[in-house]
């Protein structure tokens, strides 16, 4: 979607892609976990969301690494640009996001660990009494 023409697109991917890899993992699973879990009740959800985007950033940087003159070269063959996509760009992008692939699916799974934290209620047990007091678990 970031490499769409279309400004909607783009300009989603980029917001979500900005907020889930500029905000640190931990914070986003205190927030969604005691700020907003009438929105998302399942806490996988969100190390998925955080990983999705930085996976998105890899596939982006892949395709953009591969040279303009292989997507000339497909089009005129008299490829569509879907097809010069799925043929031409797509397998040799492939090729080269293999290596930052692995090292977000080891980041992904140190980060499994970071869910335990919420089982750890005495750690944020003055944080649940501030609250209960406030009202104010956003600002916690």
């Amino acid at each position: 979607m970031r490499l769409s023409r279309n400004r909607v697109l783009s300009f989603l991917s980029v917001c979500y892609v900005d907020f889930f890899r500029g905000t640190p993992l931990l914070v986003q699973i205190v927030i969604v976990y005691f700020g907003i879990p009438q929105i998302l009740k399942d806490i996988q959800n969100q190390l998925v969301q955080a990983c999705g985007a930085y996976i998105a950033e890899i596939f982006r940087a892949g395709v953009q690494s591969i040279e303009k003159g292989q997507m000339e070269a497909a089009l005129s063959l008299g490829m569509t640009h879907g097809q010069a996509m799925r043929y031409v760009i797509l397998p040799q992008a492939f090729k080269r996001v293999i290596p930052p692939l692995g090292n977000e699916f080891i980041a992904m799974l140190k980060d499994t660990s970071l869910l335990s934290v919420i089982g750890f209620e005495e750690l944020f047990r003055r944080g649940q009494l501030i609250v209960g007091a406030t009202y104010q678990a956003f600002q916690l």
